[in-house]
């Protein structure tokens, strides 16, 4: 099947029925439900997609994706027959989603409160092999290429296609002006959180790995647990009222 941009409509509904019957496959304690966007009519079970009351309540937990407002993806494809076979699995938890023919075919995502990064990982393993095994069935699979990896539409995922990401609260690391710099030797990228309940004043940051190709997922993991564990570290401390010298404080990722 083609890459989004290229895909016709036709494709992209064939992506949304192998997806959508793939889903109903997975095991009990990842079991959830299929919701088309609001306006697609693709999905027979539910031909005018979910409901607004689904949309809101979905959108109040940020498990919803819209329409790329980029020129870029609009000119380059993404957006054709917008909402058609578009939508959104959520898990009974809400913690596991996997959004259908957003920017890529699929996109896989596991969220849950805590440090326990490995649990979340865990978990996503498990929603990605158990997704692989039923596509295979059908003769599909995900693309990937020996000498880059997995691939994706957008060429800054290629390699191992994930988002490592934790959510720390840092307001005194973050105001240092060594910060930019530490999260460049951690091979970590830092974006201050936005939201509607999120203040500037609060520190709080997203912390996920700046790597991707030519490395592994389970480095990719442990290097952000690693780093952030540092950064957490260094917050207590400057806390205490100390003085930190970053030079040589780069940790050594944990065995997985």
């Amino acid at each position: 099947l083609r890459m989004p941009p290229a895909s016709s409509l036709e494709q992209r509904r064939e992506v949304e029925t192998l997806v959508a019957q793939a889903l109903t496959t997975l095991p009990d304690d990842l079991q959830g439900k299929y919701y088309p966007l609001v306006g697609s009519t693709s999905h027979p079970p539910l031909p005018n997609g979910m409901t607004e009351a689904e949309e809101h309540q979905l959108r109040e937990e940020q498990l919803l994706f819209d329409e790329p407002d980029s020129h870029v993806l609009s000119a380059a494809g993404f957006c054709r027959d917008w909402p058609d076979a578009r939508g959104v699995f959520v898990d009974a938890m809400h913690m596991t989603v996997v959004w259908v023919n957003e920017v890529d075919h699929i996109r896989m995502a596991v969220m849950q409160s805590g440090g326990d990064l490995k649990s979340a990982y865990r978990r996503l393993c498990k929603l990605h092999d158990s997704l692989e095994a039923s596509l295979e069935t059908t003769g599909h699979g995900y693309a990937r290429s020996a000498r880059l990896g997995y691939l994706g539409s957008c060429p800054s995922r290629l390699g191992t296609c994930l988002d490592v990401c934790m959510t720390l609260r840092i307001p005194l690391v973050s105001r240092l002006p060594e910060f930019r710099a530490l999260c460049r030797k951690l091979k970590l990228q830092a974006h201050m959180a936005i939201g509607p309940h999120v203040s500037m004043q609060e520190g709080i940051w997203e912390v996920m790995s700046s790597e991707r190709l030519g490395t592994t997922e389970v480095s990719q993991v442990n290097g952000v647990i690693a780093g952030c564990g540092m950064m957490l570290d260094c917050e207590d401390r400057l806390d205490r009222g100390e003085t930190i010298d970053f030079e040589g404080r780069v940790p050594a990722p944990p065995l997985a």
